[in-house]
């Protein structure tokens, strides 16, 4: 038997492209990200991926119009052609986006239930995080299926986190490991690393953590970089990145936010 044979990963798109796009926002200097679906596949045996077809928006030209289509197309194209992934983009029918995206919802939960009491899965992992989808996890783990909600950790319903078995949140090294090779001029990943101690250098700014513990930043010959506490102990961590506000926004990733000092 196969190490993963029995998980399943059921990847709401809608949500996935938001996602996407808010980290490119505050990550990525908002280059639009392309990913290389094998990757987010992972371990699992197969990957159930929904979609609903790009809608025209109000006072948008016919030809800004059929360039979404066109994008959206051939990101379908790619999805639908890599191995185990199965893709369903639903129908054009009515004017409201949301009737639309709430029966692609309607199909995951129809999906999730058959291929369990179908014997197919013995785990799920669901890519979402929107409070519509609590029954149907709250219906898995009842048939004994084990449920893994991937998500964005400050924008999925709590609730959802709570009716799954586990949870993983995104993080931007995550979604650096699904960029494609392929993409022109990607994004630069930071790096993370443990400090022993903290560099003996100027610092240009200095900070607290939500405990008082502090935070320094510094100049660097290669950008910026910030010195965090990390966790109970108190030990150190540092990001580095050529832009000081990136650097930061991966920072208050890591322990929610940072309290400047004015003076400096």
């Amino acid at each position: 038997m196969k190490e993963f044979e029995g998980h399943y990963l059921f990847v709401d798109g809608a949500y996935l492209d938001k996602v996407l796009a808010s980290y490119a926002d505050r990550f990525y200097q908002g280059k639009a990200i392309e990913i290389d679906y094998r990757r987010i596949i992972g371990g699992h045996e197969r990957c159930f991926y929904y979609d609903c077809p790009v809608q025209k928006k109000s006072n948008q030209s016919k030809a800004a119009f059929q360039e979404d289509v066109q994008i959206q197309l051939e990101k379908f194209q790619k999805i639908a052609s890599t191995k185990g992934v199965h893709l369903f983009t639903g129908q054009l029918r009515g004017r409201d986006s949301r009737i639309r995206q709430k029966g692609i919802d309607v199909k995951m939960a129809v999906d999730m239930f058959s291929h369990a009491i179908r014997k197919n899965m013995t785990h799920a992992t669901l890519l979402s995080g929107d409070l519509d989808f609590y029954p149907i996890v709250d219906a898995l783990v009842d048939h004994g299926i084990f449920v893994t909600l991937y998500c964005d950790k400050k924008s999925a319903s709590q609730d959802l986190i709570r009716a799954a078995d586990d949870k993983q949140f995104f993080s931007p090294w995550s979604i650096f490991r699904w960029i494609s090779k392929s993409m022109t001029n990607p994004p630069i990943e930071p790096i993370k690393r443990k400090l022993i101690l903290l560099p003996n250098i100027p610092v240009i700014k200095t900070g607290s953590r939500f405990d008082g513990k502090k935070v320094y930043a510094y100049r660097q010959p290669d950008g910026y970089s910030i010195a965090y506490p990390q966790g109970a102990s108190g030990d150190y961590c540092e990001i580095r990145h050529p832009d000081f506000d990136i650097a930061l926004n991966f920072v208050e990733l890591e322990i929610d936010s940072v309290s400047w000092n004015e003076s400096e």
